[in-house]
């Protein structure tokens, strides 16, 4: 830790505990703890979606933007993009400066504001991948609690002082305070990393509910559902299913701790097994056209499938190879290759690059050394292509590729996906959603179509320690 960062630690340590000096009565000063790291993450994430918005907004072209000061009608027209991005969504008239600002003149119902808004925050992640990170974020703040006041006046005279106080500390920029006291300083959504061992062992939750861990989860799959046994009756398919469904989000997880290589009990070939009938379930329970109905975790699963494209890859270079090997005259051969691409999800998307290839075959050709030379080529063509068709940022738009190819996964939620985005306004008219929706649709094309077939590009995963 540099010196800077100690500096401001002990900066924020100090304002907070003058805040607590400040109100301290009959109670002892700490037991507000709860109400101030609360209140000040709620400044934080308040500060955080403020920031990101107005960016975003005058970059676009009105340097005048400020999410603080537009109704509370314009912004939810953008709750369900902002969600998807940053995880969590807040109205401008229930941000942290704006609550400030009518505080001294709510002291009859300021804890029943402070509490509707708190909710608010919490419902906005309901039904995301957000929801189990923000689902009682604010529950050890109780704006009734006695410890505030014996009445209602009393209560909100001590939040008042409470927000004040937290107001007039000198956070600063949130991208330039090097303080983390909520997270990942680097991150621009809000970090809620747990521990390795939390993720492989288990761990008790906020409302004291047992989340299993990697071990045991595998340990239960094992016993239920042994390899080589068919799983007999829907329900049991389902089961497995939703099993699987969370061994795959924990070993994705797993796998950017370095302790995690050597210990993921399950070796290869069993993995695939499971993996295997994790497939033909999917098939079996894929909802038919027209019908609303989808199987638990059927996205998830699809961006994990990806990765066994490698070994299909292959194949299909064996059969030209073959092909190769009888100067190109075996046309049974193509048709072999014609029905394994057909007969594969993944491989449909790289029908045109692989018979394109096909067609450029000669004497000369070195089917391995050229496959992999030409898909790179075409790659490069491609992404060019895609970058200058929707003047996308280039160094971002290379970044964000080569991280989905690292990743095995295209992250279409988020603010990565936004960085690669032309300027465009969020408010006052336009259409930044069609287009963001067409932008996602071609890069996930594109990564269709050249992920897990040649060694990719792009910087070598980051791990993360416990």
């Amino acid at each position: 830790m540099n010196n800077k960062n100690i500096r401001e630690r002990d900066e924020l340590h100090k304002a907070i505990w003058s805040i607590a000096d400040d109100l301290r009565g009959s109670v002892d000063g700490w037991d507000f703890k709860q109400y101030i790291l609360g209140i000040m993450f709620y400044r934080y994430i308040s500060e955080n979606i403020t920031n990101y918005i107005n960016e975003g907004e005058r970059k676009a072209g009105d340097k005048d933007f400020d999410y603080t000061k537009i109704s509370d009608e314009m912004a939810e027209g953008e709750r369900d993009n902002l969600v998807k991005e940053k995880g969590f969504f807040i109205l401008p008239s229930e941000l942290f400066c704006n609550v400030c600002k009518i505080a001294n003149n709510e002291k009859e119902r300021l804890n029943e504001i402070l509490e509707k808004i708190f909710r608010n925050i919490e419902n906005s992640a309901k039904g995301h991948e957000s929801e189990d990170d923000f689902s009682g974020l604010f529950d050890d703040i109780d704006v009734n609690s006695n410890k505030l006041g014996a009445t209602v006046p009393k209560r909100n005279e001590k939040l008042i002082k409470i927000l004040k106080g937290i107001e007039s500390i000198p956070l600063g920029n949130y991208k330039e305070n090097s303080i983390d006291a909520f997270g990942d300083k680097n991150a621009n959504g809000i970090v809620l990393l747990k521990s390795y061992g939390d993720y492989y062992y288990g761990y008790e939750d906020e409302k004291g509910g047992k989340q299993l861990g990697y071990e045991e989860r595998i340990t239960n799959l094992l016993q239920k559902y042994p390899l080589g046994e068919q799983i007999v009756g829907e329900q049991a398919k389902r089961d497995f299913i939703a099993e699987m469904g969370n061994i795959l989000r924990l070993r994705n997880i797993l796998t950017s701790f370095d302790k995690f290589e050597g210990n993921e009990i399950l070796n290869d070939r069993d993995f695939q097994d499971y993996i295997g009938t994790y497939t033909d379930l999917y098939e079996e329970f894929k909802p038919k056209k027209g019908k609303s109905e989808s199987i638990k975790d059927d996205i998830v699963f699809e961006m994990e499938l990806v990765k066994q494209v490698e070994v299909n890859i292959d194949y299909i270079l064996m059969l030209v190879a073959k092909y190769h090997e009888s100067n190109c005259t075996d046309k049974e051969i193509l048709g072999s290759i014609d029905k394994a691409i057909k007969s594969s999800l993944l491989l449909r998307s790289k029908k045109d690059l692989i018979d394109s290839f096909i067609s450029k075959i000669n004497a000369n050709t070195n089917v391995r050394d050229d496959w992999t030379k030409f898909v790179k080529e075409q790659k490069e063509i491609d992404l060019k292509k895609l970058i200058n068709e929707e003047n996308l940022n280039e160094d971002e738009t290379r970044k964000f590729i080569n991280n989905s190819f690292r990743d095995g996964a295209v992250k279409t939620i988020g603010t990565d996906i936004e960085k690669i985005l032309p300027p465009m306004r969020r408010f006052g008219g336009g259409n930044r959603t069609e287009r963001k929706q067409t932008i996602i649709e071609k890069m996930l094309k594109f990564f269709e179509k050249y992920f897990g077939i040649i060694e990719n590009g792009g910087d070598k995963e980051q791990k993360r320690h416990d």
